[in-house]
């Protein structure tokens, strides 16, 4: 799948979008749990919006009141294909119980390059830190 002229794709209760030709930007909003399969969905298509580039992200739960199933966390902590394409991700998580466990989660796994904000400021400043390393 080719996107060149798309910059952004609105899917059930999520959008991702390419930020100034700079990012990609994935964010949840509602209440709804994410099935395996819409997860699956999303991941190949952000990875067919890049072109199969490497990227940058930044993935905002702000507005997301939902679960992802054991069989979704599974998937997003084992998916190799998308981290070969994934430079460094940013979260955004404003609930102080799921930034804890997030960051405990991700210091256990250090490959990941995930790194947890509370905004978007904060969020956006480093990720444009870690895209000038990518183009040095």
């Amino acid at each position: 799948m080719k996107f060149e002229s798309i910059t952004i794709l609105e899917f059930k209760t999520c959008y991702a979008k390419l930020v100034n030709n700079q990012f990609v930007q994935i964010s949840f909003y509602g209440d709804e749990e994410y099935s395996l399969k819409d997860i699956a969905y999303l991941t190949e298509t952000v990875i067919g919006f890049m072109n199969g580039k490497e990227f940058i992200c930044l993935t905002d739960f702000s507005r997301y009141f939902g679960t992802f199933s054991l069989e979704v966390k599974k998937y997003l902590s084992t998916h190799k294909g998308l981290e070969k394409f994934k430079y460094q991700e940013a979260f955004i998580i404003r609930k102080l119980g799921m930034r804890l466990q997030s960051n405990f989660f991700f210091k256990l796994n250090p490959s990941m390059r995930i790194k947890v904000f509370k905004n978007e400021a904060s969020a956006t400043e480093w990720l444009m830190k870690m895209r000038e390393k990518i183009l040095i």
